[in-house]
């Protein structure tokens, strides 16, 4: 392991966007990278009994111009293989028109909150707003060892969202025009919620690069003579 999220004070950052925090939220992103979507989805799946690893190798068409995305997710079964092509957004309260959540919210403001959010990410017949985003659904080159397995696509967001404002970690939506017939979402900020009230309040994760940056970041900066 790599390291520990807290959990708090991701939300505290993330969603609520505490006071002090307004001008980090790129740098602090930039410093977690695509590993904060990767680190929850694979714990959220190992809590879900599903034995899934991330692929080392790039998620792109193999072509100098083309789409790119963050991550394969390798899901061995009895009869073949699934590969997720993934897509990270660390979108929060901090973005151009994000929303921020209050700590004191209880479950109907939480659903109307979701359902915003999704509204702001998705028109109402499912299509990703954001072009940026929406690249999920280009069909990916598959890794060697892996050409002939089910591949899936997956946009993993930080914020809160559903259709229906629920509280669902990972759930799929349809879609239509494009080589996929559905499209995976999951939900950080759902996850961690989740997990926080189900009583954790830190998360191990395997975040190598976020891990390196931080070493970096404390030998060139200390806020203390030597």
């Amino acid at each position: 392991m790599y390291g520990k999220l807290n959990l708090r004070e991701l939300v505290n950052f993330y969603d609520y966007g505490i006071a002090g925090s307004e001008k980090h939220a790129t740098a602090v992103n930039a410093m977690m990278g695509e590993e904060l979507g990767v680190s929850m989805m694979l714990q959220y799946f190992k809590n879900m009994g599903e034995q899934i690893e991330a692929h080392p190798g790039g998620c792109n068409q193999s072509t100098q111009k083309g789409h790119r995305l963050d991550k394969w997710l390798v899901q061995k079964k009895p009869d073949g293989v699934l590969l997720y092509q993934v897509e990270i957004k660390n979108w929060s309260a901090h973005s151009i028109g994000g929303t921020r959540a209050a700590k004191e919210w209880g479950p109907d403001k939480w659903t109307e909150y979701r359902k915003k959010v999704w509204g702001r990410r998705f028109k109402p017949d499912g299509v990703l707003r954001d072009l940026k985003a929406r690249k999920v659904l280009t069909p990916m080159k598959p890794p060697p060892e892996f050409e002939q397995a089910v591949i899936e696509p997956v946009i993993c967001f930080w914020e809160g969202m559903h259709p229906k404002g629920e509280s669902k970690v990972f759930f799929d939506v349809p879609v239509t025009g494009e080589k996929f017939d559905k499209l995976f979402v999951f939900s950080m900020s759902n996850f961690v919620h989740q997990l926080i009230a189900g009583g954790t309040d830190f998360l191990d994760v395997d975040m190598p690069d976020a891990a390196a940056r931080k070493i970096w970041i404390e030998k060139l900066f200390c806020t203390e003579a030597a």
